[in-house]
């Protein structure tokens, strides 16, 4: 599980990159960890988004238990 985890920072890491060419692995990767912290006060302000992430939740629930 862990290195799903791994891969898909890796993959918006490299999404990141993309937005802004002139962007470095570090400086993408630190962007990353902001993102991250940011994430729930943006969730807090959008409900669609955090109805997503409900219904996101609940799959990986149901995928994950017998």
């Amino acid at each position: 599980m862990l290195q799903v985890v791994s891969e898909e920072l890796e993959k918006f890491i490299n999404y990141l990159k993309t937005i802004d060419a002139k962007l470095e692995q570090h400086e993408a990767t630190l962007l990353t960890a902001v993102l991250l912290e940011q994430l729930p006060t943006v969730l807090q302000s959008s409900p669609d988004l955090l109805k997503y992430v409900q219904q996101s939740d609940y799959r990986i629930k149901q995928k994950m238990r017998p």
